[in-house]
């Protein structure tokens, strides 16, 4: 009855419709960290039509305080900040619906494209993570990022002409 009624689209964004809120509010309380409070996202089951009218469709809307209007008109710091907010509110979507809790977030070169002002957002929004979560796994090769943590231990992978190794640090 209800593909019937609703047809395949008309399911997914009832589906969708009824985690939208769940991801913006996610979304949001990355974004306070990762981009002080000066970028919103929205997620919605509908867009608005140039034309005037509504359709049902998945959309992820974006707007920084200063500057870009969109996703697409941001920096590609401010896309990354964004990027990040959105895979851990769709994580922490996941987790709301598990029997168990995650106890792991790992980021392979998150901070690639953010300036110096986004990498102290992003470690304060790790440390933050770390506490809540228990365990957040970074990659990358950025010693800046590594040198600008407090970390409770570092792995280094040492890629040589005797083939690869792991040192402990810290």
């Amino acid at each position: 009855y209800w593909v019937f009624a609703f047809g395949d689209r008309g399911i997914r964004s009832l589906m969708f419709d009824s985690v939208a809120g769940f991801l913006t509010e996610r979304a949001a309380h990355h974004l306070s960290v990762l981009a002080a409070g000066e970028a919103e996202v929205g997620f919605s089951a509908l867009s608005n039509l140039k034309g005037g009218g509504v359709k049902e469709r998945l959309s992820i809307s974006v707007d920084w305080q200063w500057g870009a209007g969109s996703y697409a008109a941001g920096s590609k710091g401010q896309d990354r900040r964004i990027d990040i907010a959105l895979f851990c509110a769709l994580q922490d979507l996941a987790e709301s619906r598990s029997a168990r809790p995650f106890s792991l977030k790992a980021f392979d070169e998150p901070a690639d494209s953010l300036d110096a002002r986004g990498k102290e957002m992003f470690v304060r929004w790790l440390r933050e993570e770390a506490a809540t979560r228990g365990t957040v796994l970074l990659m990358t090769h950025s010693e800046e990022l590594v040198s600008m943590g407090e970390w409770d231990r570092v792995l280094t992978v040492v890629l040589d002409g005797d083939g690869s190794r792991c040192e402990w640090g810290k």
